[in-house]
């Protein structure tokens, strides 16, 4: 019988379809045996799913959270619960864990009611920007663009994390997830795209989503853009569109109650004592922690994550 990674990849192969290099650099470098949690019939995995750590910057502190991911069952044992019991074995692991929730990316849209009854709420959403080309456009200051894989990743992370972290609420990245997410992007021809200014400091990065099909019709798109100014903003979108020969970009940023808010993300509360604790410290005299450990929990994450403005975001996760 194969080893428990190599059965899990085949499972995987059967129910994704993802590529032979994203499959490869997933299970060499993001794979880890502690995280992957399955189900098995005799000796042979039929479900299983990557129980991913990960850090959420709530209004400035550091949370830890898993990220469920690659959710797969064996197509003859679908329909019989194993998903259901595989997702309560990670509430159960994330408490262990001492985590406060746990998060993921629905894979299709359907997905979402199937989740809702496992207990998770919608959480994080976006929303999207469109800029169209300009050959009028003068940067403001001096700037030059480079490929973030011509520049060392730990300058890189310095900015990038200190970008992340003026977000009320967010999942952060660490370096090394950085550094992976530039080297996923190579397997299609993605760009991580860096402005520096005169002085070669970091000032900006757009990260490069690659769709042939939108190109096709001169669309780009950016799903994630962090700048020290909106010259920089400016500057980024349009050479991205330059080097891509496109005619507009669609950029993903975080959600506003002003425009229309597209949800990304769900959560299921694992600790709801620790996270209203921490609220409640941010928050001394709103509300009564009596109420809040009974109220059901989609009326506490609309609490918690401050859904009118939208707050809790999502963005540079596997998916």
């Amino acid at each position: 019988m194969k080893d428990k990674k190599q059965q899990i990849i085949d499972l995987w192969k059967i129910c994704f379809n993802d590529s032979n290099e994203f499959i490869n650099l997933f299970f060499q470098c993001i794979y880890k045996e502690e995280n992957a949690l399955v189900i098995r019939q005799g000796e042979e995995i039929v479900s299983a799913l990557q129980l991913l750590p990960y850090v959420m910057n709530y209004q400035g502190l550091d949370i830890p959270i898993s990220y469920i991911y690659g959710v797969c069952t064996k197509t003859s044992e679908r329909n019989k619960g194993l998903m259901h019991q595989l997702l309560q074995n990670a509430f159960e692991e994330a408490l262990r864990r001492g985590n406060s929730m746990v998060i993921l990316i629905p894979a299709e849209p359907w997905l979402f009611e199937l989740y809702r009854k496992n207990g998770f709420t919608e959480a994080f959403f976006y929303t999207e920007e469109e800029y169209r080309s300009s050959n009028k456009f003068k940067p403001a200051l001096p700037m030059t663009i480079q490929n973030a894989n011509h520049l060392p990743i730990e300058k890189l992370h310095d900015f990038f994390d200190q970008q992340m972290r003026k977000r009320t609420c967010c999942i952060l990245h660490d370096i090394y997830d950085l550094y992976i997410n530039t080297l996923d992007r190579n397997f299609s021809q993605e760009k991580v795209l860096i402005a520096l200014d005169n002085k070669k400091k970091t000032v900006g990065m757009a990260f490069i989503k690659f769709h042939k099909e939108a190109l096709k019709e001169k669309i780009l798109y950016i799903d994630e853009l962090l700048y020290e100014n909106i010259q920089v903003k400016d500057f980024l979108i349009q050479r991205a569109i330059s080097i891509y020969h496109a005619e507009k970009a669609i950029c993903r940023i975080p959600a506003s109650p002003d425009k229309q808010s597209i949800c990304l993300g769900m959560a299921h509360l694992i600790d709801r004592k620790a996270l209203i604790e921490k609220w409640l410290s941010l928050h001394p005299s709103q509300e009564n922690k009596d109420t809040l450990m009974t109220m059901e929990e989609n009326s506490l994450l609309h609490l918690l994550f401050n859904k009118e403005q939208y707050s809790a975001y999502m963005s540079l996760m596997l998916e």
